[in-house]
């Protein structure tokens, strides 16, 4: 088989079958069974047979040779699924004479001996060459871990007194026990030294980075905030955005699960060298650039904010590494850019815009986006994207609520829980809705009020809603009918986008009295005889019957209803309320309610337009 290449733009070599290709390399052509061992190596889970591949050999961009591969139609007809396999030859090695590949950029070697100079050369690219970096010196913070050296000289606490330096910044998973973390009872004699063999391996091998790229200082959460004293876990934690937009770079363990995973494995050494005669094949099984928002770091509700407030990334996957600052993003073995970010990255890179008509909108979809992270501790739900919102507030983004925008106030209010599937237990039907965050950690009116456990069974995202208050969509206002009187949030300690003590929302607006009817169904109430759609936020554990007040916010983006008596009106949605048991005179916030375009639920606008103006406060 002749498998000669023309290394021209469009050059393409004539489609053969995989089968044909095994066949030739079986027969002593050594690029064939190269060719053929690359596809099958990627894809030997495939139940295609190999006569039904059809593979062709060209050019791609930049050096890259691509094998493209398609199915041959079956009985039930063609099969959409088209894979592309990319060929090169390995770092430091003789280029082959067959084939115009370019070079990988793994080194041949034990890798994680040459990570300091790959990261290195991208460091020096970005600080040459790209305006958007951030690549001055800082002040470091508070607390900085002075990486020692290679001869003997151990890791210890510095404590910065305002000096400026460069640092790392180490973003991990701690999984269920951390091995080891500074409090008030060790702090003196972290100061002193720090015996390298007691760290986790995250940390010894983030030490060993940033030793190899000649930066003296590293910042590692569990070890520079003393992590039994809620004042100075209070102080430092609000101090996030900066720490971490201020870091010359941040090391991601993306493939660590907890403290003890290491920013590399074993898989990372296994390298063959040819010997002239046998060919290697390596082959990166998914793409590593989706390694970036794959488990189990990607699920850690912390690391959002660090990922996406660092002006230099390099992440460490189960595959290679990743490199992403504010200008470019790249990996080892492309020898162009590719960009890899996830939705978290598009929808910050979106409401950080000023100039972004829906950046609220944006930041919606990033709380959405959010909430599917788990966390350890629940209470920490605010201060872990408080940096983002202190980024936010910078840009103008105004008054922050605990969660919310008072600029975005009224698409904010209408968040709504995905709906929870109902479970059994013992042939007894559970609850299908949340509970309320206990201890306290935000007012009723906030997403975060509610508790982030599910239930047996019940796994699904909450707060989708979140982002589905986009314009044209279904819970978009078109008119908001209600007025904002006061807002309030009382932080519980010093960081005002941090954690809350207690807040409390002041609205006017048309205000009617409704029926929880159980007896009916699950998902309505009534006003008078006029049934209203709800949907609960939690179980509200009542008899047959509870009075609840339904609050109008505003007039909905769906399509109008037309009446020859009554005219044209669009759905209504606010919020159903239940009096407080816990401050007198207020309400607490129990779910969303909406008159959609049913026709019998159009006496609902008269009843609304008939009713009197209410004040109420919600907390």
């Amino acid at each position: 088989m002749n498998l000669e290449f023309n290394a021209t733009d469009d050059y393409k070599e004539p489609r053969r079958s995989l089968l044909n290709l095994g066949i030739s390399g079986d027969r002593g052509c050594q690029k064939c069974r190269l060719l053929y061992e690359a596809y099958i190596k990627l894809y030997q889970a495939s139940e295609v047979s190999a006569d039904r591949i059809i593979v062709q050999l060209q050019n791609s961009y930049d050096g890259w040779v691509r094998i493209s591969a398609d199915y041959l139609p079956n009985d039930e007809g063609w099969d959409d699924d088209h894979f592309d396999v990319y060929l090169h030859y390995l770092n430091k090695t003789p280029p082959p004479d067959w084939l115009p590949l370019s070079p990988h950029r793994k080194p041949l070697t034990c890798r994680h001996d040459q990570f300091g100079e790959i990261i290195v050369d991208w460091l020096d690219e970005c600080e040459k060459n790209h305006s958007l970096c951030l690549s001055t010196v800082k002040q470091l913070p508070t607390r900085v871990i002075h990486v020692g050296d290679f001869d003997g000289k151990e890791p210890s606490l510095r404590i910065s007194k305002g000096a400026e330096g460069r640092y790392i910044a180490l973003s991990h998973c701690w999984g269920e026990v951390l091995i080891i973390k500074t409090e008030k009872s060790n702090l003196l004699k972290h100061q002193k030294g720090i015996a390298f063999d007691t760290l986790p391996k995250n940390f010894r091998d983030a030490i060993i980075v940033a030793r190899a790229i000649g930066i003296e200082y590293i910042w590692i959460d569990s070890l520079c905030i003393l992590q039994d004293d809620a004042h100075d876990w209070d102080v430092e934690s609000s101090k996030m955005a900066s720490i971490y937009e201020n870091a010359h770079v941040v090391l991601i363990a993306s493939n660590a699960a907890d403290s003890l995973g290491g920013l590399w494995n074993a898989e990372w050494d296994d390298y063959g060298q040819s010997d002239g005669i046998k060919e290697f094949v390596y082959v990166n099984d998914d793409g590593s650039t989706s390694q970036i928002i794959a488990p189990p770091l990607s699920k850690r509700a912390w690391t959002l904010q660090e990922e996406l407030l660092a002006s230099r990334c390099v992440f460490f996957t189960g595959k290679e590494l990743l490199w992403k600052c504010q200008t470019t993003q790249k990996c080892e073995c492309m020898q162009e850019d590719k960009e890899f970010d996830g939705d978290g990255q598009r929808l910050w890179d979106r409401a950080k815009d000023v100039n972004s008509p829906k950046r609220f909108g944006e930041w919606r979809s990033l709380m959405a986006y959010y909430s599917k992270r788990n966390i350890t501790y629940e209470k920490d739900r605010l201060p872990a994207i408080s940096g983002m919102a202190q980024h936010m507030q910078s840009k103008g983004a105004g008054e922050y609520l605990a969660g919310i925008w008072k600029r975005d106030i009224w698409e904010s209010l209408l968040w709504l829980p995905r709906p929870m599937f109902p479970y059994y237990v013992n042939d007894n039907l559970k609850s299908t809705y949340r509970k309320r965050a206990s201890p306290y950690r935000a007012p009723t009116w906030s997403w975060i009020s509610l508790d982030n456990n599910y239930g047996e069974g019940n796994t699904r995202p909450r707060c989708s809603g979140l982002n589905d208050w986009q314009e044209g969509n279904y819970w978009y206002l078109e008119k908001t009918r209600a007025k904002v009187i006061d807002t309030y949030c009382e932080p519980a300690g010093v960081d005002s986008t941090g954690a809350v003590k207690s807040g409390y929302i002041i609205l006017q607006s048309k205000c009617l009295e409704a029926w929880v009817m159980w007896e009916s169904r699950l998902s309505q109430i009534f006003c008078g005889k006029v049934p209203l759609n709800a949907h609960w936020d939690i179980d509200l554990e009542i008899g047959l019957k509870q009075k609840v007040f339904c609050i109008l916010i505003g007039d909905s983006i769906r399509e109008e209803i037309k009446d020859e008596n009554i005219g044209s009106r669009r759905p209504v949605r606010g919020l159903v309320l239940r009096r407080s048991k816990v401050v007198a005179e207020t309400f607490e916030r129990v779910g969303l309610f909406d008159g959609d375009n049913m026709p019998e639920k159009l006496d609902l606008y008269h009843m609304f337009g008939a009713a009197k103006e209410a004040i109420v406060t919600i907390i």
